[in-house]
């Protein structure tokens, strides 16, 4: 707690929390009371802070819809899926749920074999491994982020999964070693990306607004892109670099501001 630090309190004029947890509403208060600007980026909102940053809802069903379509397209709508899922906090159940449902909506034909749950990318190895093992015919893994979707491509590849038009993995973030598995057209096939970088710009530019003393919105939404083989050199380019005088303009597409201040009991959705 860096409330434990009286030096803290004294030498802080804001800080960002990014967290698996919604639960800081005692160190918000107390920093708040303290006249600290404090920001959230975590998997929900915490009552009483300066500005909550979330990721819009709908991730989780284009993830699963971008598996359907390669099922439909590759297989006439019938292969056995699997998903590497969390449900640690509401936010990551209901993606991980997302992701399932949104493959059976749109490839009714296709069989759900496993549901797994996966913390971590070694987790997501062993778990590929050996669902591979029992499961020879499986051929899609969609993953409820990047890092278990990389360890899922590391031993389906081992496995010798290696063609996309028989196999298919997808992952959530739009983390850079995920756009690089994507644009080498192998079994990686689709992530969901949250323009990390121009989010990032815009926390900046959002606390130095507070610094000087101007009012920011409580609630800040951002928005995703669904990132493929077919647009992911597109994607990187326009990601690139955020301070880009070309692509300011995309900071009011993809960004949505609040007047509603959200409560730790609001959750986030998939």
């Amino acid at each position: 707690d860096p409330f434990q630090s009286a030096a803290f309190v004294k030498g802080v004029d804001g800080f960002v929390i990014l967290s698996a947890t919604s639960e800081w509403d005692d160190l918000v208060r107390r920093a708040v009371e303290a006249g600290i600007y404090v920001f959230t980026y975590n998997v929900g909102p915490t009552t009483g802070a300066t500005m909550n940053i979330f990721k819009r809802p709908g991730g989780g069903t284009a993830l699963g819809e971008a598996a359907a379509k390669w099922i439909n397209d590759k297989h006439d709508g019938e292969a056995e899926f699997a998903t590497l899922v969390l449900k640690t906090a509401p936010s990551l159940r209901d993606r991980s749920d997302a992701m399932r449902d949104a493959v059976l909506t749109n490839a009714p034909n296709a069989r759900l074999i496993a549901e797994i749950t996966a913390p971590t990318r070694p987790d997501s190895v062993g778990a590929v491994a050996n669902l591979l093992r029992a499961h020879p015919s499986v051929k899609a893994i969609v993953c409820w982020n990047d890092e278990t979707a990389l360890g899922g491509h590391a031993a389906a590849t081992e496995a010798g999964r290696a063609d996309p038009d028989e196999f298919w993995i997808g992952g959530f973030d739009g983390t850079q070693p995920a756009l690089d598995r994507i644009a080498e057209r192998g079994i990686y096939q689709a992530t969901i990306s949250f323009f990390v970088k121009f989010s990032a710009v815009q926390l900046v530019r959002d606390m130095t607004k507070c610094l000087r003393g101007e009012k920011v919105p409580p609630t800040r939404e951002i928005a995703f892109q669904l990132v493929t083989t077919e647009n992911v050199e597109e994607h990187e380019r326009l990601i690139a670099d955020p301070l880009a005088s070309g692509v300011q303009y995309l900071y009011d597409e993809i960004i949505v501001y609040s007047d509603e201040p959200l409560t730790t009991a609001a959750g986030y959705r998939a």
